[in-house]
C-alpha cells in the first residue's frame, strides 16, 4: 500500500516536472520566433505613410465612387508635418493627434487648431514639431501660432477642444498631452495664456479626448426634480446619480454581474422618471425615453440567461 502511494506521488512529481519543462520550452520557442520576426520584418520606420492610404486610391472602389475630394490644404495655407522625424513605433505616436475647429477671434469664420508632437519619444525634440493655430481669413488660413502663444513645444499632443469655459465670450482652448495638459485662456486680443495649473486641470499623466460640460447646470436641473431637498441634498443626489450611472453602465458593457447591474439601472431610471414627472410633468420622461430604457433594463434583469457575463454567472 505504501509502495503504491509512493509510486503515485512519484508519477505526479514526474508529470509536474514534465509540464514545467514543456511550458518553458514552448515559451522559449515562441519568444525566439517573435525575436526572429522582429529582426526580419519590414517595419514602418522607413516610410510611415506607405500602405496607409496610397494603395487604396488605385482600387476599383475609388474609381467607381461618385464622391470626390480635392486636397486644398497647401493652397489655403495649411501646411505642416505631423510628427517630424522617423517614427519610434510607440503607442502615444499612434494615438495622437487631433484637431479642433472654433471661431476663437469671433469674426464668424472657423479657425483651425492642429495638434502635433515633437518626434519620437525619448529623443531630442524637433523644433518644427509643435501645435499650430491657423486663423481663417475667409479665403485662406494664416499660421498665427507664435503670436497667439499656443504652440506648446514641450507637449506630446493628443487632442484639443475649443470652449468658452469662463463665459467671457471668447473661445478658450484645452489641449491634452502625453504629459501635462494645457488650458489656454483666450485674452480676447488674439493671444492666449496657459492657466491649466491654476485651474487644476494640468493632468501630468496621459490624456487623449476632451469633453466639456456644465455640471452646475446639471445640479440646477436636478434641483428641479427634487425641489423638496435642501441644496446640500441636491448636490449629494446629483453626484450619487452620476457615479451610479457610470458604474452601472461599465458593468453592463463589460458583462459583470449583468442581472444586478440591470436591476440597478432599471430602478435608477424609474427614479429619474418619477423625478421628471414631479419636476416637469408626465410628458418629460416620455420625451427622453426614460421609461423605455428602464423597461429594457428590467427586461434584461428577468431574462434567465447571461451568456456574455464576464464572471460566468447571471448575477
Amino acid at each position: 500500500m505504501k509502495r503504491s502511494s509512493r509510486r503515485k506521488r512519484s508519477q505526479r512529481k514526474r508529470k509536474t516536472l514534465l509540464s514545467i519543462l514543456y511550458t518553458i520550452a514552448g515559451v522559449s520557442v515562441i519568444a525566439g520566433f517573435a525575436w526572429w520576426l522582429e529582426l526580419h520584418r519590414d517595419t514602418d520606420l522607413t516610410d510611415p505613410t506607405e500602405g496607409i492610404t496610397s494603395t487604396f486610391k488605385d482600387t476599383d472602389v475609388v474609381a467607381e465612387s461618385p464622391m470626390r475630394f480635392q486636397n486644398v490644404a497647401d493652397a489655403l495655407g495649411i501646411s505642416l508635418r505631423h510628427g517630424p522625424g522617423p517614427r519610434g513605433r510607440t503607442l502615444p505616436e499612434d494615438t495622437g493627434s487631433g484637431i479642433a475647429w472654433g471661431d476663437y477671434d469671433g469674426d464668424g469664420d472657423w479657425d483651425l487648431y492642429v495638434v502635433n508632437f515633437p518626434g519620437p519619444m525619448h529623443q531630442p525634440a524637433d523644433s518644427t514639431g509643435y501645435n499650430r493655430l491657423f486663423r481663417n481669413e475667409g479665403n485662406r488660413f494664416t499660421d498665427i501660432t507664435n503670436v497667439a502663444g499656443v504652440g506648446d513645444p514641450d507637449g506630446f499632443g493628443m487632442g484639443a477642444s475649443f470652449a468658452d469655459y469662463d463665459d467671457d465670450g471668447n473661445l478658450d482652448l484645452y489641449v491634452t498631452n502625453f504629459g501635462p495638459n494645457r488650458l489656454y485662456r483666450n485674452r480676447g486680443d488674439g493671444t492666449f495664456e496657459d492657466v491649466a495649473a491654476k485651474a487644476g486641470v494640468a493632468d501630468t499623466l496621459w490624456s487623449t479626448g476632451v469633453a466639456w460640460g456644465d455640471f452646475d447646470h446639471f445640479l440646477t436641473y436636478a434641483a428641479s426634480l427634487v425641489p423638496f431637498l435642501p441644496e446640500a441634498g441636491v448636490s449629494f443626489v446629483g453626484w450619487t446619480a452620476t457615479v451610479s450611472e457610470v458604474v452601472l453602465s461599465l458593468a453592463l458593457l463589460v458583462g459583470f454581474k449583468i442581472r444586478a447591474a440591470a436591476a440597478g439601472s432599471g430602478l435608477l431610471l424609474l427614479t429619474f422618471a418619477l423625478g421628471m414627472v414631479l419636476g416637469d410633468g408626465p410628458k418629460a420622461p416620455l420625451d427622453a425615453s426614460v421609461l423605455t430604457a428602464s423597461a429594457s433594463a428590467l427586461l434584461l434583469y428577468v431574462y434567465p440567461h447571461s451568456y456574455l457575463s464576464l464572471d460566468g454567472r447571471a448575477a
